[in-house]
């Protein structure tokens, strides 16, 4: 009865979150391509190369908590509210760092353009907001995310709104971006007050400087990695944006992104429901359920992507036409491309998770730096040939690398073979069948 309760968990946490995110993606993709539409490649491609500049001084904002708070949790060793409030005060001041950094940077790249750094200026604040994610933390580890999920549909659809709207009256690229900081603050709040009003744990909150050292020496490893990953992530279009003259070669890159990447909170869904189980089965040293979880993650994270993956390539050019329409046509090759890219990152992100129970974060700066070098090497050579469709194929190239540098590891290698087996069917089957004997 405790297994099938937490598969149950597993299924109703899922299914909360890809509900979600299904309306986020049919929803959001329309949006995104009207707003597309009407600011054009340039215009569109301006603000997506600054939000490429200032997301590359994310993990300062986010610091890699996210899986060791929902880990610190479960595990109990803090109270719920000094874990929530320490969490919480040192994402605003990470955030704080990341609007310094990004205007600094938004400045020398753009010659002091005073437009592009207004953009900046929004998008980092909106990035510093986001800290009221913590609360969120909580949901995952209390596996309470219906909540959270209500609130996000009512908060997005507002937003959706007043996007739309912006269109509508042809409002300024400045105004449509200030939508990004009321997005963090109406969510975020909305999250928050649900927290205090179904919280069981009345701990009171408050900063501890242990904790605050304990995680913060836990997550370096993760923070840098997650730069790292950032930075080959959004390289491509900071590069896109530096090395051409032309930003509506970024706008292309940029719409063909979005769609890639409108698939992903399946996969996503699936791990963060996985998350809680899969540690408190290495909590509990029950080392066949946790094994066996983790192949099954893998598995279906796999065929999960590649499912998408053809139906995507397949249908590229008419995708990119119906929602952009003829001025984003070259983006159907660039989508084709990196569509296949994102199967590797999430992988990634269902790997995190062994690697925080095994106590191996220090290795995500391995795979991290192998995938940054690969990229940034590839897009120098690429991008003033092939524009956004060599900064795709470097983007998926780096992306593998991401996933097999790991084999090279002793402490890896084994684990990074279990991974590689997710790619046949013959253990998808055999993970499922595990776990429906297990149940």
């Amino acid at each position: 009865m405790f297994l099938t309760g937490k598969v149950k968990k597993i299924v109703e946490n899922s299914g909360w979150m890809i509900g979600q995110n299904i309306y986020f993606m049919l929803v959001g993709v329309l949006v995104t391509a009207i707003i597309a539409r009407y600011f054009g490649p340039t215009l569109y491609g301006q603000l997506n190369y600054v939000i490429a500049i200032v997301s590359l001084f994310t993990a300062f904002s986010t610091l890699g908590m996210e899986t060791l708070t929902v880990k610190a949790i479960v595990d109990k060793r803090f109270e719920e509210g000094t874990i929530l409030f320490t969490s919480l005060v040192l994402r605003i001041a990470g955030g704080l760092i990341l609007t310094v950094l990004s205007l600094i940077t938004i400045f020398i790249l753009s010659h002091g353009d005073s437009f592009l750094l207004m953009i900046g200026l929004i998008y980092s604040l909106f990035l510093t907001m986001r800290a009221l994610e913590v609360f969120e933390y909580w949901a995952q580890a209390k596996m309470a995310l219906k909540i959270v999920s209500i609130v996000k549909i009512v908060s997005f659809t507002c937003i959706s709104v007043l996007k739309l709207l912006v269109v509508y009256f042809k409002g300024s690229l400045i105004s449509y971006t200030f939508l990004f900081l009321i997005d963090a603050l109406l969510s975020g709040s909305a999250i928050a007050i649900s927290y205090y009003l179904v919280r069981e744990d009345k701990s009171k909150w408050k900063f501890s400087l242990d904790y605050a050292r304990e995680i913060l020496s836990k997550c370096w490893p993760i923070a840098v990695s997650g730069l790292m990953v950032i930075v080959y992530m959004r390289i491509d279009q900071v590069m896109l944006g530096s090395m051409l003259s032309n930003k509506s070669e970024v706008g292309i890159y940029a719409a063909a992104v979005k769609i890639a990447e409108m698939w992903y909170f399946v996969p996503l869904a699936i791990i963060a429901s996985f998350k809680p189980v899969i540690m408190q089965y290495k909590a509990a040293t029950d080392s066949c359920r946790y094994i066996s979880s983790m192949q099954l993650l893998y598995s279906i994270i796999w065929w999960v992507g590649v499912l998408f993956g053809i139906i995507i390539t397949i249908s590229s050019g008419l995708i990119v036409k119906i929602l952009y329409g003829n001025e984003f046509l070259p983006a159907a090759s660039v989508l084709s491309l990196s569509v296949w890219a994102g199967i590797f990152a999430t992988l990634g992100s269902a790997r995190s998770v062994w690697l925080v129970c095994e106590n191996l974060q220090s290795y995500t700066m391995v795979y991290s730096l192998a995938g940054c070098v690969v990229n940034v090497i590839l897009n120098l050579l690429l991008i003033p040939h092939y524009g956004a469709f060599g900064a795709a194929f470097a983007t998926s190239i780096a992306q593998a690398a991401n996933i097999l540098v790991l084999a090279l590891f002793k402490d890896t290698r084994e684990h990074t073979f279990m991974l590689l087996k997710s790619f046949s069917p013959v253990y998808l089957i055999t993970a499922m069948k595990s776990r429906m004997v297990s149940i």
